[in-house]
């Protein structure tokens, strides 16, 4: 994907699929990219999803083969969308929503791919969500949402809410909150969806995920937090 939308920028705005083999060939697509950064391959590399326009200020993540050909629409939203395939290939989890200074925040939904013919979308109680990550087996799914504290003489703190998603039951499990660094808010929460086709936050057992907070000295620190909320959120660094 380069560009924004389509509709912001007709002329530079694309989705484009690049051989690689003795050289890199380009061969543009012909949907038009929505308001998204990152499109997202399946785990077996069949297919991959991507946010298109596919009618006026109507936006829609849309399945395609892994030769570019359209498959179907699974969603449609309004606003900006990201999204991940899970690592079992089961499901896709998509926020879609506005942005703001820190990214986008918004609705967290799930779409069943047990059945490519008949994808079922659900939603989730998550609606102020900025980032989330897939646990190894595809099973939870952890994400953060923004909140406001009170402190002292009237200062507001922001929070981040760190919570785990039971995929099979629909329940949520709400593992703490800490205070963000600038870098994390500025540098990694808004582009999640790039970096976490590389990169995640949970060990790779499922049993717990990384969080980089402030300390009670204001200095940024590592924490290890428990996914199963059994034990305090320990600091490591």
């Amino acid at each position: 994907h380069t560009g924004r939308a389509s509709r912001d920028a007709p002329d530079s705005a694309r989705l484009s699929m690049v051989s690689i083999g003795t050289g890199m060939v380009e061969s543009r697509l012909g949907f038009q990219p929505s308001f998204f950064q990152s499109p997202v391959y399946s785990p077996d590399g069949k297919y991959f999803v991507a946010a298109i326009e596919n009618g006026p200020e109507m936006s829609s993540l849309l399945l395609a083969t892994s030769s570019g050909a359209s498959e179907r629409v699974l969603a449609n939203f309004d606003g900006q969308a990201a999204f991940d395939w899970s690592p079992s290939g089961d499901h896709i989890a998509y926020v879609s929503g506005s942005t703001t200074p820190f990214g986008l925040v918004g609705d967290l939904a799930l779409i069943e791919m047990g059945d490519l013919a008949n994808p079922k979308v659900y939603e989730t109680d998550a609606n102020d969500v900025m980032a989330f990550f897939w646990s190894p087996k595809g099973r939870k799914l952890a994400y953060f949402e923004p909140r406001l504290t009170d402190g002292p003489e009237g200062s507001r703190t922001l929070m981040l809410a760190l919570s785990v998603l039971d995929v099979r039951s629909g329940e949520s499990l709400l593992l703490g909150s800490f205070r963000p660094p600038e870098a994390l808010l500025t540098q990694v929460i808004p582009y999640f969806d790039q970096y976490q086709r590389s990169a995640t936050i949970w060990s790779p057992d499922g049993r717990y995920l990384v969080v980089n907070a402030l300390r009670d000295d204001e200095r940024p620190g590592i924490f290890v937090v428990d996914a199963s909320s059994n034990l305090e959120p320990r600091l490591i660094n």
